[in-house]
């Protein structure tokens, strides 16, 4: 993913899944304060979470991974591969930073069966998660 993406300073919807990008989340994509919607499934990105989303205080809806194969229909969970959807290769290293899953406006943060290492449970506003985060 090019890091000139964090430019578009008045992104609200960022949708990448199953595009099977390689490599990290672009640090650069804190810089878009408008984003509200990161869809980064269905491909193979590597590396941490960038903290930097942290930054954008109007994210609500974040999915790193996709248990449906949309080609199918159907719940992919019983397939072969563990329980992960079709072409589901991310691996985060660490976890999630605590920052983002904390963020004002973020409603749903949705990864079942992420690569990500740890675990804690945070609670606040209209999110319940039990995921993995960096301590500070």
């Amino acid at each position: 993913m090019p890091s000139v993406i964090g430019k578009c300073s008045n992104l609200r919807t960022f949708l990448l899944d199953g595009n099977i990008f390689q490599g990290p989340i672009p640090l650069k994509l804190g810089q878009i304060h408008q984003l509200r919607i990161l869809d980064v499934s269905i491909n193979s990105i590597t590396d941490r979470f960038p903290i930097q989303l942290a930054n954008c205080q109007k994210l609500s809806f974040v999915t790193l991974t996709n248990l449906v194969d949309p080609q199918s229909n159907q719940n992919s969970s019983s397939t072969a591969n563990g329980g992960c959807g079709v072409g589901e290769f991310n691996a985060f290293d660490r976890g999630i930073p605590y920052e983002v899953l904390l963020l004002p406006n973020l409603q749903i943060f949705w990864a079942p069966k992420a690569n990500l290492k740890g675990g804690c449970r945070i609670t606040g506003g209209a999110i319940i998660a039990i995921i993995p985060i960096i301590d500070p």
